[in-house]
């Protein structure tokens, strides 16, 4: 058996990393990753998911936050209110 498969389940995948199903949906949605479907079931591909990951830390996929996660994130804000 091939220690380092081409393709692994997306469920098994979700458990090992920490993350829902759903989220490996909309990576393969938005076509961050690659994946097949092989008798209903999903296979993501090992070589694209490590290539998203590396992708993912330069913080190519990094969003500016937005409504009330700006407001949160803007220090400034916070500071006139306490003083």
């Amino acid at each position: 058996m091939n220690p380092n498969p081409p393709y692994r389940a997306a469920s098994e995948i979700a458990k090992e990393i920490g993350i829902s199903t759903i989220t490996l949906w909309r990576w393969r949605n938005r076509g961050w990753i690659k994946s097949c479907n092989i008798a209903g079931k999903v296979y993501i591909d090992m070589n694209s998911l490590n290539a998203f990951v590396e992708r993912a830390k330069t913080g190519e996929f990094a969003k500016v936050p937005a409504g009330a996660a700006k407001v949160s994130s803007d220090l400034s804000i916070y500071n006139s209110m306490v003083q």
